[in-house]
């Protein structure tokens, strides 16, 4: 379909067919990287998804993918905190019990010549190329998993929180402070949205003293950024 910019307008939107309005601010009183995204790219999804709260028709396989392989390098790390090095033959075994454990009826598969299994080795050979390529010689502390934070602000007299969730949080022994995202899709440069300048902000928050790194880990090209 086509997503008009202009869909929303102010601080109202249209919400059902009797020509009632919502306020924006009565329905959104938080924002994310994610949602902020979703405007820029298209206003109508902004819309269904966060003011409406619509739920969507499917997932992808793509986000079912990164979700599954998100969670093995979370899992992996988990280990490392608690001193077990966690072997690849072991993180494999919880790839394979995660991707099996979903509910294909609602997974869909949009781009034509590819299977399921096609996405379930392409994840695969994620987890393979990073315990490998950084994993094992990952001599960081990790301080946090899947952190959840927030960030109070006032908009126009208004409180809004800015939410987001870090996938890992680590230190170096120099004392860094490393904020690292992990993308099995399409990667720029960290500094070109704002989605870790963000991440960095709440550190700054809580580290004033420290120096804060931002990464990208890009599972897809094998590579850190």
């Amino acid at each position: 379909w086509s997503c008009p910019m202009t869909l929303v307008e102010k601080n109202t939107i249209d919400t059902d067919t009797s020509g009632q309005s919502t306020d924006i601010k009565e329905n959104l009183k938080g924002f994310s990287f994610s949602a902020i995204s979703t405007f820029k790219s298209c206003a109508r999804a902004f819309e269904f998804r966060y003011i409406k709260k619509i739920p969507e028709a499917f997932n992808s396989i793509e986000a079912y993918m990164g979700s599954s392989v998100h969670e093995v390098l979370e899992w992996m790390y988990k280990e490392k905190q608690e001193e077990h090095e966690a072997s690849i033959e072991v993180a494999l075994e919880q790839y394979n019990q995660r991707w099996h454990s979903g509910d294909f009826e609602t997974i869909k598969i949009v781009k034509e010549n590819t299977t399921r299994e096609d996405y379930y080795l392409q994840g695969r050979e994620y987890i393979i190329d990073y315990y490998n390529r950084v994993y094992l010689t990952d001599n960081s502390s990790t301080l946090y998993l899947e952190k959840k934070f927030e960030i109070p602000m006032n908009v126009d007299g208004s409180e809004i929180v800015y939410r987001g969730i870090i996938d890992r949080i680590a230190k170096g022994p120099d004392g860094t402070i490393r904020v690292i995202d992990y993308k099995t899709g399409k990667v720029g440069h960290p500094l070109d949205t704002l989605q870790l300048p963000s991440y960095a902000i709440y550190i700054f928050l809580h580290n004033i003293d420290q120096q804060v790194e931002l990464c990208y880990e890009d599972l897809k090209e094998k590579r850190t950024v």
